[in-house]
């Protein structure tokens, strides 16, 4: 076999002096007889460099006896001393050896040796990034196993920091205290839910490896993504790069994410980096992830595997530092059982996963969500509210609350952000500073209308007759009339809640004949 990677620590240095012939390192090295042995020294200065070398030296006698002839080296880990529990430490040592010498079919790692810390980082490395080495332990009762992952094994980082919640958490989740979690705020809740993910991912920004955001569209997964990277050492020297991946289809995916160079394809007149190299120390954030073609979903599983991705057309491999996080409202376990998810690249992105639930899961939370909405339409359109006339600010009339806790929300936080600002847009009147209750109930109306709908649009059957265009067409013509309708005719605002400059959403609007009804 090619190389044995391990931890060399207090355990083994004992196990020599005892003559523990089930010193798990021997074991390990003498069943498997690897060419290379490369020993992590994470003991600091606390073990003097004669009783290391004599430590070596007793390890090639023993390895000789059992057959194996490996070359030993050894790798000193600076700044180890009193750092061996810290886990982020760890990980960021082991992270940055595999990096100089990346890991080959024939290499296995001895998990044994080393502190719980230790063990615990090849396990989740294992879990979250693969990875060609096989874990190996060691005992004296069962000898030497490869130590083997279920697939539906999940690690969290929060059970591997602490073996129970702390008090903290407890507190939060009992409601005792209120939760700050700096970087978090815009994550507005107080739900033990929310409060949960909010520490889940404090704890998860600090850290490199993948991270799977799951839940229902509309939930705030890319808020949290943004969060997570606006929180981690990353934001110092990279960017948070945003890829929707349900807008790539066939070799534009590759291109989008990988890049290419001058004349891989017709129309490639210059060379374009692509997402992931834009990347580069810093955070990918793909949305929809399942959307992925399958040939993008290989190559993404090489570039996590490797660091390294070619564009288009390219010769050399290029080397690139990037945290992923992944996010998806669909089942991929059940896409990979239907062949559309690589399984493989799965278990690459959900080494961590944490799941963002719908309103209808945290309804104590509607009413600071639609206040903090509330606020932010005043804040940002007072200018365009006073000089139309209209009472500033807006605030919430009483049954306002009863109305929007009611309501099932299947679009969540997102559909909740496009009532709010329908029902202030179209408060009962101009001089009242209240969104009433039958603005709400009339907000909401139009937002199962708008659903109903996209979906008899969406629905028609496809085949001869089938005309796209047409249906485009009709499409931007419902949405630039129900812009008009709710901002009561004026062109301005009806332009701002499409997100269009005015000109063009007038220019629009007459081409397709879209007038307020």
């Amino acid at each position: 076999m090619g190389t044995l990677i391990s931890w060399l620590g207090g355990t083994d240095f004992r196990a020599r002096k005892q003559g523990d012939q089930g010193c798990a390192l021997v074991s390990i090295a003498a069943r498997e007889k690897p060419r290379r042995i490369l020993l992590l020294w994470g003991d600091g200065p606390r073990t003097p460099l004669a009783e290391r070398a004599d430590f070596v030296q007793w390890l090639q006698e023993q390895l000789l006896e059992a057959g194996c002839s490996a070359e030993i080296g050894v790798r000193e880990v600076s700044d180890a001393d009193d750092r061996v529990m810290d886990f982020a430490w760890v990980w960021n040592q082991v992270d940055r050896e595999l990096q100089r010498e990346p890991e080959d079919e024939g290499d296995c790692i001895n998990a044994s040796s080393g502190t719980p810390v230790m063990t615990a980082v090849w396990i989740v490395r294992k879990k979250a990034l693969g990875g060609r080495a096989r874990l190996l332990i060691s005992s004296k009762e069962q000898g030497v196993q490869a130590l083997s992952l279920p697939p539906a094994l999940s690690i969290s980082l929060t059970d591997l920091m602490s073996v129970q919640p702390s008090r903290l958490l407890q507190r939060v989740l009992s409601g005792e205290t209120r939760l700050t979690v700096p970087g978090f705020e815009h994550l507005v809740g107080e739900s033990p839910a929310i409060k949960d993910i909010k520490l889940r991912a404090q704890q998860a920004a600090r850290y490199p490896f993948p991270l799977l955001l799951t839940g229902p569209a509309g939930s705030g997964k890319s808020a949290l993504a943004e969060a997570i990277h606006g929180t981690s050492p990353r934001k110092a020297t990279g960017s948070l790069v945003a890829v929707d991946c349900g807008t790539l289809v066939g070799e534009r995916a590759i291109g989008e994410l990988f890049g290419w160079k001058r004349g891989a394809f017709t129309g490639a007149d210059k060379d374009f980096v692509g997402r992931y190299q834009q990347a580069d120390r810093g955070t990918l954030f793909l949305d929809e992830v399942g959307n992925l073609p399958p040939a993008a979903q290989q190559l993404l599983l090489r570039a996590l595997q490797s660091g390294r991705v070619q564009p288009l057309g390219g010769i050399e491999d290029i080397q690139v530092d990037v945290r992923i996080i992944a996010a998806t409202n669909s089942d991929l376990r059940l896409a990979v059982q239907r062949g559309q998810f690589r399984q493989d690249l799965l278990d690459r992105l959900s080494g961590l996963t944490i799941r963002m639930p719908g309103l209808s899961e945290r309804r104590e939370d509607i009413m600071p969500i639609a206040e903090r909405f509330l606020d932010t339409f005043n804040r940002e359109h007072r200018q365009a509210m006073e000089s139309d006339g209209i009472v500033w600010p807006k605030r919430f009339a009483n049954g306002a609350d009863r109305v929007l806790r009611a309501h099932a929300w299947p679009g969540n936080v997102r559909e909740l952000e496009h009532v709010v600002t329908r029902a202030i847009l179209q408060t009962s009147g101009a001089q009242s500073h209240e969104v009433t209750v039958p603005d709400v109930q009339d907000a909401i109306g139009r937002s199962e209308l708008a659903s109903s709908t996209h979906d008899a649009l969406v629905s028609q059957p496809l085949g001869p007759g089938f005309d796209i265009e047409q249906v485009l067409s009709s499409v931007r013509k419902r949405l630039i009339e129900r812009a008009l309708d709710e901002a009561a005719g004026n062109q301005t605002n009806a332009a701002k809640l499409l997100g269009l400059p005015r000109p063009t959403f007038v220019r629009q609007a007459r081409e397709l004949g879209a007038v307020a009804r």
